[in-house]
């Protein structure tokens, strides 16, 4: 594994040590302290972004989060699952939520843009509503920028239609 692209299946109710970082709009790039994450979280993959001196740095996906096109709505099946993973991130006060969307390329960057961040916010809503603090959570949009599939296809395009959770240590935690 690269560090940089693919997915890693994570075994339950394991520990991994791992670097995350995160990117900001303005291509700032956070890095947090070695982490310790233990799967008893709902979260079942983890795709890498980059290799910070020979650590994993790990984004979350939440399984089968797709989205419509065009749209920022969630399912009761979906509102369901995301109920699930507050109840289990309650688990670990320590680290911030960050959530970030995206899209697929259907309509224009500024759109994507806008759509992306809805995306995010609906989910930190969600997060919110089922009891997680609020200054917990941190959401970016990327639009389109950073797809995990072609967009040639519609099976593709469902696929860049997502939003990922990033866990971080809180300042202090």
């Amino acid at each position: 594994w690269n560090g940089k692209n693919g997915t890693e299946s994570l075994e339950p109710l394991s520990t991994y040590k791992y670097k995350i970082s995160a990117q900001d709009v303005m291509n700032h790039v956070y890095t947090s302290a070695l982490v310790e994450l233990r799967t008893g979280v709902y979260l079942k993959e983890a795709t890498g972004f980059e290799s910070l001196d020979g650590v994993r740095s790990i984004s979350l996906r939440i399984p089968s989060v797709l989205f419509t096109a065009g749209s920022s709505g969630i399912s009761r099946e979906f509102r369901s699952k995301l109920s699930d993973v507050v109840r289990k991130l309650r688990l670990y006060p320590q680290y911030a939520v960050v959530i970030e969307g995206y899209t697929d390329n259907i309509g224009g960057e500024e759109y994507n843009l806008a759509l992306s961040r809805q995306r995010a916010d609906v989910i930190k809503k969600v997060f919110i509503e089922e009891g997680l603090p609020p200054a917990r959570i941190v959401t970016i949009g990327y639009g389109q920028s950073r797809p995990i599939a072609e967009n040639e296809s519609e099976e593709g395009r469902a696929k860049n239609r997502r939003v990922e959770i990033i866990l971080t240590p809180q300042a202090g935690g």
